[in-house]
């Protein structure tokens, strides 16, 4: 199964989750099967997460999108 992940902060997870039916058309058009929409803030601050320790540039990339202000990001 082929999986599109969008890592979303706190700030715009609303509005990802706002416009899902459009990204999960698109998504579909593309030929992938499923979207999955992952809050970054909450997977960085899990304790449990494996992120940083398995890979490293989506850690970072994670703590940058975490960071953006919501009109830098959409």
């Amino acid at each position: 199964m082929i999986v599109f992940t969008i890592y979303c902060p706190d700030n715009l997870i609303a509005a990802v989750k706002a416009q899902i039916s459009i990204l999960i058309e698109v998504v579909e058009y593309a030929g992938l099967v499923e979207v999955v929409c992952l809050n970054t803030t909450h997977l960085l601050r899990d304790m449990m997460s494996k992120v940083r320790q398995t890979d490293h540039r989506l850690w970072l990339e994670m703590q940058w999108f975490a960071t953006q202000e919501q009109q830098h990001l959409l």
